[in-house]
């Protein structure tokens, strides 16, 4: 999971009431599918749930960590907790 640094999301319970970003087609869509209390940011790529985290338009972005760690370093100035 990919967050603002200073804000600690220790488990799934920490997403609700936040918009998440989740890639379509993956076990943390699934993982979510069921819970109506966390609203849902479907994204392509995990480039894209990255876009959506820096514009704004999530919260949170729940993508797949190595790839979210590269993106935060090269891309986003480790501005990112991951």
């Amino acid at each position: 999971m990919v967050s603002a640094k200073g804000r600690t999301i220790g488990g799934i319970d920490d997403l609700k009431g936040k918009r998440v970003a989740i890639q379509y087609e993956t076990t943390p869509q699934n993982l979510l599918a069921g819970r109506e209390d966390i609203e849902k940011v479907t994204v392509l790529t995990p480039e894209e749930g990255m876009r959506v985290l820096d514009q704004g338009q999530a919260d949170v972005a729940f993508i797949w960590g190595p790839v979210a760690g590269w993106l935060n370093k090269t891309e986003y100035n480790d501005r990112y907790r991951v």
